[in-house]
């Protein structure tokens, strides 16, 4: 295995945590000081993945705190430089907890799920706003709809009132002028004239035998 090297200055968050830069500077990785495991814990795809506990950044963190020190580079000075630093009057100590491998990759882990989570809210909210834009959109519509059936209506109403107006007048002039028209007399039915052979035979009817006495006259 290729043993790789960084030459980067770690920066001082706290007395148990340090942050250092990638080798391109792209990546931000911190560093915790692990009192369970005596040892810096970095959170580098080297230890997250290889599962390689001494990487190039814990590494250079001891080295570090070595030549700040003047001292060696062992393990025990390492503790005592980050406890010394815990104890300075500069600055409170912070209280001491034990932070595992596994608490960071279940922190990073968390972090990760909640950004996931508001960015699939954020869309949510967008997609409801859209929703929201066009459903007014659509019923700003629907009312200008229903309005100009409004209009056409009270015009179709007004149309029939004005003809109704104009059949009630026309009707009242007519009743006008049958009411002013003169009442002509009936005039009495004339009878028929009765032919001569119908007179004959009524009289007949009534008295034969003066109609065949008055018959025998003539002859």
């Amino acid at each position: 295995m290729t043993t790789t090297t960084t030459t980067a200055i770690p920066e001082r968050i706290t007395a148990e945590h340090y942050q250092m830069q990638s080798s391109r500077g792209n990546r931000t990785y911190n560093l915790i000081y692990n009192f369970e495991l005596q040892r810096w814990v970095c959170d580098c795809p080297d230890v997250r993945i290889n599962k390689n506990t001494a990487c190039k950044h814990r590494r250079r963190l001891v080295d570090w705190i070595a030549s700040e020190r003047g001292g060696n580079a062992d393990f025990l000075l390492v503790q005592r430089e980050a406890t010394a630093i815990a104890d300075s009057p500069q600055e409170p100590a912070p209280i001491a907890t034990a932070i595992t491998e596994t608490t960071i990759y279940g922190m990073m882990d968390a972090i990760m799920k909640a950004e996931i989570t508001i960015k699939t809210q954020g869309d949510r909210i967008a997609c409801l706003e859209y929703d929201l834009q066009s459903s007014n959109k659509g019923f700003q519509a629907t009312i200008a709809e229903q309005g100009d059936r409004i209009d056409n209506l009270e015009n179709i109403i007004v149309q029939l009132v004005q003809q109704i107006a104009l059949t009630q007048s026309q009707l009242q002039t007519a009743e006008a002028l049958i009411a002013a028209k003169p009442t002509a007399k009936p005039t009495a039915k004339r009878e028929p004239k009765k032919s001569q052979d119908q007179l004959d035979w009524e009289e007949y009817e009534r008295d034969p035998a003066a109609w065949r006495a008055k018959q025998k006259g003539n002859n």
